[in-house]
């Protein structure tokens, strides 16, 4: 609780850990042991799919995140989807 009361915007914070730790618990770190363990025994197709799945999932990781870091850094927009000029 003594975390929430002193760090500023402790749950944006707290949503960026977690958009970070969800994509690579899912998405990204399975893939990517399977071509560390299973590599060299898998075709060419399977190792690009897994390819594709950890690039996907870091994709992902930098969507979810780059609206939150706008929020957290002040004066900075970070976000894809909103407009540049005013």
């Amino acid at each position: 609780m003594l975390m929430a009361i002193f760090v500023p915007h402790f749950a944006i914070l707290m949503g960026l850990i977690g958009s970070f730790t969800g994509n690579m618990l899912s998405l990204v770190w399975p893939a990517y042991f399977h071509l560390r363990i299973k590599g060299a025994s898998v075709g060419f197709f399977r190792r690009a799919i897994d390819v594709l799945i950890v690039l996907f999932g870091l994709l992902c990781s930098m969507a979810e995140m780059l609206p939150l870091a706008s929020v957290v850094l002040p004066g900075r927009n970070f976000s894809p989807w909103s407009c540049p000029w005013p």
